[in-house]
Order: structure tokens, then C-alpha cells, then sequence
């Protein structure tokens, strides 16, 4: 992989890559969260997560969120999109807010063998 995220959508029941793409990536692409309110999150294989403004694709968090020790698996924007959780093989779950870039909670030990997806009820 080129270490860049891709944006697609759907026109006519049909996918169709647009020409978004967000690169400078540290590592591969391993998860992707879509904000309708917010920006795009993608984390990656080496542990870290950065944050793209929608409109502008500019990134507006990089070198910031890099608390997991091992890959990214998830990435899920809270129904409010106002937090974003992250899990990684690690077995850590991190809860972040974007409005407080070094803000985190952090549930270590969340699963024994590495915790593969998050979900907000």
C-alpha cells in the first residue's frame, strides 16, 4: 500500500472513487471513521491516528494521538461527534476528544487478545 486513505461514493448504485485523497500517512491504512459534522479519522499500522478536515482535506491532528502501542483495528465517532473511540491489538480502547487534542480516557486490558472493533449504544 501507498499509505494514503481514499474516499469513495455511491452515484447510480454504483461505487465511484472521487479524486480525495488523504496521504502522508506514517503507516497502512487500517481503520476509517466518516464524521457527517466532523472531520475524517483514519489510524493506521503504526499506532497512530490523525484527523482530516472534511472540506479542505487538510490535516488538523497528526503526532498527537499516537497512544496505542500496536496497530489501530477501529475507529467509531460517538452519535454526538463530539468523541472518537479507537481500539488496537494492543487490547487498549481510548476514548479521545477532538476539542481537547491530549484528552483521553484510556481502558487498558479491554480484551485479551486485542480488541478488533468499537461501537458507541
Amino acid at each position: 500500500g501507498d499509505k494514503a486513505a481514499r474516499i469513495f461514493k455511491i452515484s447510480n448504485d454504483k461505487l465511484q472513487q472521487t479524486d480525495i485523497k488523504l496521504d502522508q500517512l506514517q503507516g497502512k491504512v487500517t481503520a476509517v471513521a466518516y464524521s457527517p459534522d466532523g472531520p475524517i479519522a483514519v489510524g493506521d499500522a503504526v499506532k497512530e491516528i490523525t484527523l482530516w478536515d472534511r472540506s479542505s482535506r487538510e490535516c488538523i491532528i497528526r503526532n498527537k494521538w499516537v497512544f496505542h502501542t500496536s496497530s489501530v483495528t477501529s475507529l467509531q465517532w460517538s452519535p454526538s461527534g463530539k468523541f472518537l473511540a479507537s481500539s488496537g491489538l494492543d487490547r487498549q480502547i481510548i476514548i479521545w476528544n477532538p476539542a481537547k487534542k491530549l484528552k483521553k480516557t484510556r481502558i487498558q486490558d479491554a480484551h485479551a487478545l486485542g480488541v478488533f472493533s468499537v461501537a458507541w449504544l
